[in-house]
């Protein structure tokens, strides 16, 4: 008792260097603070949501709106990373006091995300005419429910947000990642007000349901960014002359990895739905979605520590402030292996609470809750170091595990699937994460102790 006394004494002191309103530290515990505040209204909103979408749909027309939205949840990253490019260059700008190429690089990512946006929405207007929707999510057409009228609709609204996200991208290379989350409550709230009216009605469908979700961010993201560039960051509102090539270039140089790596996460995030409505029923697609979500809100929250220092982390590094990013590692470890004991916590308590929240509706099993707890104990561990990573630009090794990963999670997910049901689902997303457990932490090691060579290094 003694000895933990006094590490957590000492954990306590080592956080001094947040306390001082001058340092860099001091900015990075307001974002977390403002963060955590804001996430913990936005979870408790998602949170009254779903039982409320369940009570309007049934649960088959809630697993095909799940599966369709990570279909076209896609499009969010198919900025060739220049949504991520911008976030290190802004950020880099920032650090040398640097104007003029800020607003170059914030006019050169909106121009060219723009045209890219609009050329999705018009390549599929063409097309979509001439897909078989109902055959892609393995359903019966429902009476009433027109699915190519219903992805006309929210198609266009996913490639707005696509364009429209990279305000957020600006909020956190300002180190304002506070500003970002009040972003997703004011959507989510959004979200919640017009399902709560159609609730009332009772003559909510999932046509209503589907327009509802995709729509309310680009409403809030439109109204967000007209604020920003007439107001506070008026000294770099985009302007199609300060769109330059060689901007592009810079921006794109990192971008694509990113963009790449993006895409292969992808495919193991949007894929996975597809591939359970299509190997069991939309309906089991259900209480995959949950459990997960369950878990899902835990990174969020480890995220609202994380995700602050990518910005504070950038600076850093460009000022070659080896000591802070150190000292900021070492703190998030520690509150790392906090998170993972409360994943523990959660498996516990899991039964009870899907009681609470969903009632007898849908069947969770221990065992699906249990790997599903592993998989993002996984992904915690390793958030920081891949934090650090990307805030450097040292992508080569994240780059080319990516690409494998990606290679074998479709045929793996659908071999583990059929062989373990939904569980081996799950095993399927734990298995290939292992070797990040080594790699991400030795690369980060190797760049701060100045040891990367070759692919290990920021130039890799």
């Amino acid at each position: 008792m003694i000895s933990i006394s006094r590490k957590l004494k000492g954990f306590s002191m080592n956080f001094a260097f947040l306390r001082n309103p001058r340092t860099r530290g001091s900015v990075v515990k307001k974002n977390i603070l403002g963060s955590g505040l804001i996430k913990i209204i936005s979870i408790a909103i998602s949170f009254f949501t779903v039982p409320m979408v369940l009570n309007i749909l049934d649960q088959e027309s809630y697993g095909i709106w799940l599966t369709l939205s990570s279909i076209f949840y896609w499009i969010m990253y198919f900025d060739i990373g220049l949504g991520r490019g911008l976030r290190n260059k802004y950020a880099e700008s920032l650090a040398k006091n640097d104007i003029n190429s800020a607003k170059s690089y914030v006019s050169t990512a909106y121009f060219s995300i723009g045209t890219v946006g609009l050329g999705f929405i018009a390549i599929f207007l063409l097309i979509n005419p001439y897909l078989e929707w109902s055959t892609i999510l393995n359903i019966q057409d429902k009476d009433g429910e027109n699915y190519s009228l219903i992805t006309t609709i929210i198609f266009p609204m996913f490639c707005l947000q696509f364009i429209l996200n990279l305000i957020k991208s600006i909020l956190i290379a300002d180190q304002k990642s506070a500003g970002s989350e009040l972003l997703n409550l004011a959507s989510s709230s959004l979200i919640f007000g017009m399902l709560s009216y159609y609730s009332i009605l009772g003559n909510a469908s999932l046509t209503k349901v589907a327009i509802i979700f995709s729509g309310a961010p680009v409403i809030v993201l439109l109204i967000t960014s007209a604020y920003m560039f007439l107001g506070p960051y008026n000294h770099v509102v985009p302007e199609y002359k300060f769109a330059k090539k060689e901007y592009l270039l810079s921006i794109g140089t990192i971008g694509v990895k990113f963009f790449i790596i993006q895409i292969c996460g992808l495919v193991t995030v949007s894929t996975t739905n597809v591939i359970v409505a299509n190997l069991f029923s939309p309906a089991e697609v259900v209480p995959y979605s949950l459990v997960y979500r369950y878990f899902f809100y835990v990174l969020v929250a480890f995220n609202l520590i994380s995700n602050p220092l990518y910005g504070a982390m950038t600076e850093a590094y460009a000022k070659g402030d080896i000591f802070w990013i150190k000292n900021a590692l070492k703190k998030v470890n520690y509150i790392s292996i906090i998170f993972v004991m409360g994943l523990g916590f959660m498996i516990l308590v899991s039964g009870s609470f899907f009681k609470m929240w969903i009632g007898d509706t849908v069947n969770i099993s221990l065992l699906l809750t249990i790997f599903m707890a592993i998989y993002f104990a996984q992904t915690i561990m390793i958030t920081v170091y891949a934090v650090f990573i990307s805030a450097v630009g040292a992508l080569k090794i994240s780059f080319i595990f990516s690409i494998i990963n990606a290679t074998i999670h479709i045929p793996l997910t659908i071999y583990m699937g059929r062989r373990f049901g939904l569980v081996g689902i799950v095993l399927a997303l734990i298995v290939p994460a292992i070797p990040g457990l080594y790699w991400l932490p030795a690369q980060t090691y190797k760049i701060l102790n100045n040891k990367a060579k070759g692919i290990w290094g920021v130039n890799g």
